[in-house]
């Protein structure tokens, strides 16, 4: 005895799903990919593969990230003119006072935290929230 295939008479479910955006729409999609390799391999050469915060106070050291000046979350571009590369410190000194003030700290000072600082200061900006 063969099976018989049952067949229906309704639309697919496919034809009534509402599809969301993938995106929000106030955020910038940045490269990946070659592409994204491609623009970074140019900010490096641009900058000389020099951190460019430690060349505006007078430093040197080799830079190792390129990243946004302005966040693409905070509305910044990514194209070549807001970003810059970094050396190690740099960046975590700037992830460092971003993610501080971004938290509310009161009272913070633009510097390099070291570790327990930075922690004092996410703890109080936490429990300025509520949510120590």
């Amino acid at each position: 005895m063969k099976l018989q295939q049952l067949r229906t008479n309704l639309p697919s479910a496919a034809s009534r799903v509402i599809m969301l955006p993938t995106q929000r729409p106030d955020t910038v999609d940045r490269k990946r990919g070659s592409a994204g390799v491609r623009d970074r391999e140019r900010i490096r050469a641009r900058d000389c593969g020099l951190c460019q915060e430690c060349e505006r106070r007078g430093k040197t050291a080799l830079g190792a990230a390129v990243d946004h000046i302005t966040q693409l979350w905070k509305g910044g571009s990514d194209e070549e003119d807001n970003k810059e590369l970094l050396c190690v410190p740099c960046h975590d000194a700037k992830t460092d006072r971003t993610q501080a003030r971004e938290l509310g700290a009161v009272n913070y000072v633009q510097k390099s935290l070291d570790f327990s600082e930075f922690r004092n200061a996410l703890h109080a900006a936490l429990e300025l929230h509520g949510w120590a």
